[in-house]
């Protein structure tokens, strides 16, 4: 019994912290403060401000795979949105 209870916590943790993470990349609550720099950073999306999801924001995915959630309009923001663009383009050049 002892091994059964600490199986379904343990699935139990697992499972949320899953469920967090992809909450987290679908809806932003907060803006992160600092920049990250634009090598570091694969895409993003934009949110919109709905009845979901309280702020409007951008949601940057990283090389390794991870979400933030940054101001739109932050000026550090709107450059990074630039560059990805640039990026693109420079890919869509190359093939």
């Amino acid at each position: 019994m002892k091994k059964l209870s600490i199986g379904t916590l343990l699935s139990f943790f697992i499972l949320s912290s899953i469920i967090l993470e992809t909450q987290s990349a679908r809806c932003c609550l907060e803006y992160r403060r600092t920049p990250v720099r634009c090598a570091k950073l694969k895409g993003y999306i934009i949110q919109n401000a709905t009845n979901r999801c309280d702020i409007s924001a951008i949601i940057f995915k990283t090389m390794s795979g991870r979400f933030f959630c940054a101001d739109p309009r932050m000026t550090w923001t709107q450059d990074r949105i630039v560059c990805l663009k640039e990026k693109a383009a420079r890919m869509k050049l190359t093939v």
